[in-house]
């Protein structure tokens, strides 16, 4: 299974140590955009939809991941099944 490619396209700071970044995962047939919210570098949740990051914080139970360190996340994103979503 070819790995995802993982392109940045935004970043936005919620405050100085907290960010949203939009992310595209692409291979050799699909591409998907996912975000995740980086809290202090030390927790990453990953969603698959923007409605959902805002429901996630209005205090709704929403379907994401969580990752404790960088490497984690980047293992999980090259390998994602991008036809899953």
């Amino acid at each position: 299974m070819e790995e995802n490619k993982i392109i940045s396209l935004d970043c936005k700071y919620i405050t100085p140590s907290r960010t949203i970044e939009k992310i595209n995962l692409s291979n050799c047939s699909l591409d998907r955009i996912v975000y995740l919210y980086n809290y202090e570098g030390v927790s990453f949740r990953l969603f698959y939809n923007i409605k959902d990051i805002f429901e996630y914080f209005r205090n709704y139970i929403v379907k994401h991941e969580v990752f404790a360190s960088e490497f984690e996340l980047d293992r999980f994103l090259k390998h994602f099944n991008l036809s899953q979503l």
